[in-house]
This record gives C-alpha cells, structure tokens and sequence, in this order.
C-alpha cells in the first residue's frame, strides 16, 4: 500500500510499517530474516531514507526563504525554521557517533544569524518601549456628572511617545499631597470614579502610564493632579 515515490507525509505510514515488519522478524525462529523478507526490509529502509532526505531539503528551504537582513515581520518565518530544525536534529541525531544530523543542512549558521539579529532587534525594541514610557508626559482634567453620580477622570499626552502603552493606572486621594490609593488601570483615556464619593469633599487624582516587557511593568512618571468636589 506504500506508494512507489515517499512524501514526508507518509513517513507514519512507513514507519509503522516498519514496525510490523520488525515484530514480525522477532517473532520467527531466532529471528531468520529470508530473502523475501530482507527485500523489504531493504525497501522499508530505502523509503525511510528518501524521507529524511525530504525533510532536511524541507529545512534547508525553510532557512533559505529566511532575508539577509530581518526584521521583526520575520520573527515567525525564523521560529518555524527554528523549530523544523530542532525536529530534524532531534529525531536523527546519532549520539553513539560524534556526527549530528545538523550537519546535513550546511546551511545552518543562516539560521543562528537570523535569530539573533531578531534577537537584537527583540532587544532594542523593548529598550525604545521602556524609554518611551518613562518619558511620557501626561495632563489630566476631572469632570463631574451629577445624573450618573460619578466624576470622570480623564487625561492625554502632553509629550511623549504613547504607541508602546500597554496601559494606565489612576490613583485617587482626598488629600493633594498624600494618602493617594489605587483605583484601577485601564487601556482606555478615562476612568469614572462612581465608588466611596462623599457630598461635599475635594478628590484629587493623578494618572501614570505603563508599558508591561518580560513580566515587568515600567511606569511614566505621575500626570498632574487633577480635583474636583463632589456635590
């Protein structure tokens, strides 16, 4: 049922047939391979041959289609490369003989290259997002609804950078200098303050920005103060 001519895509089929013919080996008389049989177990090898000559041609594609020069467009094409590549080395690998599987996809190094220079380019783009939030300038206003009973905290950017912003987080005080609490983040350029407002008192609010790499938040510096008394 095998074909003449192999793809990868019947590697499992050759395989397990492979397989079939290996139990049935152990299974006869001291495990005599006959003339018949040693044919196709010839056959069986010869196709599982054609089929990793298939699949290192296939990485070898996969790393030449790769630019001279990446950019950050190219990080998935590197990764499925990358990927191909470890699968390949994995799976023939032949670790009783000082010679890897590698070694048959000469053109190797053009994938080590490609991944750092996503590597770099990963790195200096997390460097601009940091910088750029760090340096962010932001105004906010406050306004108060009186049918819906809440103020609306609101703010932009006075200067600065915001495409990298993952978010801002608002803090809120019935004191200008002091005692501020956190009251929520949002990716949004408001927030409304409906909870714990008191008739007759001042809230302040202040609003910081932050972009979040690797785990790590990195924060702006605190907007202006902005107040408003809730009637």
């Amino acid at each position: 049922a095998l074909p003449a001519v192999v793809k990868i895509t019947d590697k499992a089929a050759v395989k397990a047939t492979k397989e079939l013919m290996d139990a049935y080996n152990a299974a006869t008389e001291a495990g005599q391979i006959y003339e018949g049989e040693s044919k196709i177990a010839d056959t069986l090898t010869a196709k599982l041959t054609a089929i990793k000559t298939l699949e290192a041609d296939a990485v070898k594609a996969a790393i030449e289609a790769l630019p001279l020069n990446v950019t950050l467009a190219d990080k998935a094409a590197v990764e499925a490369a990358r990927a191909a590549y470890d699968a390949y080395v994995a799976e023939y690998t032949d670790y009783t003989v000082p010679v890897y599987a590698a070694d048959d996809i000469t053109n190797a190094d053009e994938l080590f290259k490609a991944e750092a220079g996503i590597e770099a380019l990963e790195e200096a783009e997390k460097d601009a997002a940091i910088k750029a939030t760090e340096s962010l300038k932001l105004s906010v206003s406050t306004k108060l609804y009186k049918k819906s009973n809440k103020i609306r905290v609101s703010w932009k950017v006075k200067d600065g950078d915001a495409s990298y912003i993952d978010g801002y987080q608002v803090y809120k005080s019935t004191k200008a200098q002091k005692n501020y609490k956190y009251m929520g983040k949002t990716k949004k350029s408001y927030m409304d303050n409906k909870k714990g407002l008191k008739k007759g008192t001042r809230y302040f609010y202040k609003v910081k920005a932050y972009v979040e790499i690797d785990g790590q938040k990195y924060f702006s510096d605190y907007s202006n103060k902005g107040n408003r008394i809730y009637k």
